[in-house]
């Protein structure tokens, strides 16, 4: 896998991966190079026997995977994530949707990734 350090990545033909923690983007693709499976998505967001997925519909097209019980188990703020959402959500056009925080393992991908 490429390591990316973007702040910002774009998805037109890749997916990026961001653990929670880590420092940078990571560029991933579907096992069969198309879209991915929903057991794939689990595994992306995944926390111990925890594997709830939550896509979210960014403004831009883009979709964002995370886990959907991350807030109420006490997963860890993703910062990278965080970022991300507080660029696409801007408080000025968004005021009620950007105080949100990402928590855990997140994905981001075009929306013809997932099926």
């Amino acid at each position: 896998m490429k390591i990316y350090k973007m702040k910002n990545p774009i998805t037109k033909k890749c997916a990026y991966w961001m653990e929670c923690g880590a420092k940078a983007w990571v560029e991933v693709f579907p096992k069969n190079r198309k879209n991915f499976s929903y057991k794939e998505l689990q595994d992306f967001v995944r926390y111990e026997n925890e594997r709830m997925v939550e896509i979210v519909n960014l403004p831009n097209g883009e979709l964002m995977v995370v886990n959907e019980e991350g807030k109420l188990i006490g997963l860890p703020v993703n910062e990278l994530a965080t970022d991300l959402w507080k660029e696409v959500y801007p408080i000025d056009e968004y005021p009620l949707n950007n105080d949100e925080l990402i928590v855990g393992n997140a994905l981001l991908c075009p929306s013809n990734m997932i099926k």
